[in-house]
């Protein structure tokens, strides 16, 4: 379960910080989309719900902690363990699309090296049930605390009932900046 939602965490922590940005639906990119591909484990595909997934999913967020910011992502393929997603977007004024193409292929990281990497940096993680309202749906959710050295780091809020952006629903730093809010999702067909 760590190392799962190490992986979950670490593209979270991506998306968070602009990789890729942020939405403008009526302007179209300066540029064609870009595109990358993610590998995860092939255990992700069902612990992240990515097995889930329905072409036209779709979620928008905010970065409240850069304004002005927000970004729509939506489902665009669904395969034998990969999905497709083109995330649209502005941060800072700049507009951006990519598609991003991630494959669950990879084996599971050795336990025992994750659990010995997080014990020398000193890392903690808490779990607890709570809810978050997002429009005039409420959510039930897991807060996860990750602590380093004893001291907060992050926190996020993630939902079984989103299956992109690994579920997150809200992310914040130690001094409890929102950096990741999301504002409206919806299910394929």
């Amino acid at each position: 379960m760590r190392s799962s939602f190490l992986s979950v965490l670490i593209a979270v922590t991506l998306v968070a910080v602009g990789i890729p940005a942020a939405y403008a639906a009526d302007t179209p990119p300066a540029t064609a989309p870009q595109s990358m591909e993610l590998k995860f484990a092939k255990s992700l595909w069902e612990s992240s719900g990515a097995d889930k997934m329905k072409a036209g999913d779709w979620a928008e967020y905010e970065m409240p902690a850069i304004p002005g910011s927000k970004s729509r992502q939506e489902v665009v393929e669904v395969g034998d363990h990969y999905t497709v997603v083109l995330t649209k977007g502005s941060m800072m004024g700049q507009k951006q699309e990519m598609k991003t193409k991630t494959v669950y292929s990879e084996p599971d990281p050795d336990k025992a090296a994750v659990e010995k990497q997080q014990k020398e940096l000193k890392m903690e993680y808490k779990e607890a049930d709570d809810k978050i309202k997002v429009g005039d749906k409420e959510l039930a959710v897991k807060r996860h605390e990750v602590y380093q050295d004893g001291k907060l780091a992050s926190k996020s809020w993630i939902s079984k009932e989103l299956c992109l952006n690994g579920g997150v629903v809200r992310a914040e730093g130690p001094d409890g900046s929102v950096y990741t809010l999301l504002v409206g999702f919806g299910h394929g067909k």
